[in-house]
């Protein structure tokens, strides 16, 4: 949140939010960060369901492969820039 964040930069949440206006970020994206980092889980976790199958549905794992990095691309737009979450090899994808 804005608070963790100025207690970390020993500032108050007012010089924050200037410097962000400042920087052309209006708000505060700390919700909508968490919401994309809960779509990234839930995407992961059904293509990792799907990758362990006995049958492989390998159009249904590359559609979620391809969902999961426009959420992590979305992820980055919001200024995250935690790759964590993007699955092994396709970090290049996402530059």
């Amino acid at each position: 949140s804005i608070n963790e964040a100025g207690e970390a930069l020993g500032m108050c949440t007012s010089a924050i939010k200037k410097i962000c206006r400042r920087h052309g970020i209006a708000r505060w994206p700390h919700r909508k960060i968490a919401s994309v980092n809960k779509s990234i889980l839930a995407l992961q976790h059904r293509l990792r369901e799907l990758e362990v199958a006995p049958t492989q549905d390998d159009c249904a794992i590359a559609s979620l492969r391809s969902d999961l990095l426009d959420a992590v691309r979305q992820r980055m737009q919001c200024g995250s820039s935690d790759k964590s979450q993007i699955p092994a090899g396709e970090e290049e994808e996402i530059g």
